[in-house]
């Protein structure tokens, strides 16, 4: 998976994946997708899958989520990319915050619009120090603007019983999102917890992440996971640290997967 920040910022992006591809590895590129339209089709070729960060299927929604009004141009991008390489899988990745957790369901129906091979979805981080973020960030953007109250996750809820609940447990069905019911209830969960300012009481067992992957951050260091310390720096790591069961040890001592996101979703 190449992520960012935004990888199609880079100007040697199409050959840094020409480099992961001689290796013998599948490319997933995570690509907010204003920049699309203007790649060309040795790049996508060069792609499995194309991840695109849908949060909202109406222009001010996604401009008051994302901070511009580029929801069009996404689109078009996503159009351009199925004009060239027809077969090459798209897929949507929305995440769930206050702004939109009674809206999302029309990413859904857009991605069936445009014919997204599917949609998976990401609870709002707003606190960890992951992706290059320092203590300013949470400080700056508040839990009462990203996190829905209790009443709203209740309100949420009762959707869930109802049309929404039957809405998405179809969509599931037919294999248009990856989530089922169970990962939706898990949500409000998560985000309860949030809003209350306490553990959601996860396991402290990691997730997959750890156990499969492994993550190279945007200054050169490895970690098990986005929100586990580094061990070790990409031109020095070895083979064997890589697959190392002392890995998963060092997850756990760290005590942050009882609190992390990423058991909802994983």
């Amino acid at each position: 998976m190449i992520s960012g920040g935004e990888p199609l910022l880079r100007e040697d992006i199409t050959d840094m994946l020409k480099i992961i591809r001689d290796l013998g590895l599948e490319v997933a590129l995570n690509t907010n997708g204003i920049l699309l339209g203007q790649q060309k089709q040795q790049l996508f070729s060069l792609c499995s899958t194309i991840v695109v960060s849908m949060d909202a299927a109406d222009d001010s929604l996604y401009k008051k989520i994302r901070g511009c009004g580029a929801l069009g141009r996404v689109i078009e991008g996503v159009k351009h990319v199925q004009s060239l390489l027809p077969s090459l899988e798209i897929q949507f990745r929305c995440t769930i915050s206050r702004y939109n957790l009674f809206n999302f369901s029309e990413v859904i129906n857009l991605a069936k619009t445009l014919g997204i091979a599917g949609v998976g979805f990401s609870p709002i981080d707003y606190d960890s120090n992951s992706f290059g973020r320092d203590s300013r960030f949470q400080s700056s953007v508040g839990r009462e603007r990203l996190i829905p109250s209790s009443e709203e996750i209740e309100r949420f809820n009762k959707l869930l019983d109802g049309e929404l609940g039957e809405f998405l447990e179809k969509a599931y069905n037919e294999k248009v999102i990856s989530w089922s019911l169970v990962r939706f209830r898990q949500l409000s969960t998560y985000l309860l917890a949030k809003f209350e300012g306490r553990n959601q009481g996860f396991s402290d067992e990691p997730c997959f992440f750890p156990h499969t992957a492994t993550l190279v951050d945007y200054g050169g260091e490895v970690k098990h996971c986005f929100y586990s310390s580094s061990y070790a720096r990409v031109e020095s790591v070895s083979p064997e640290e890589l697959v190392s069961s002392d890995r998963i040890s060092c997850v756990r001592t760290e005590g942050k997967c009882r609190g992390c996101r990423g058991q909802v979703f994983t």
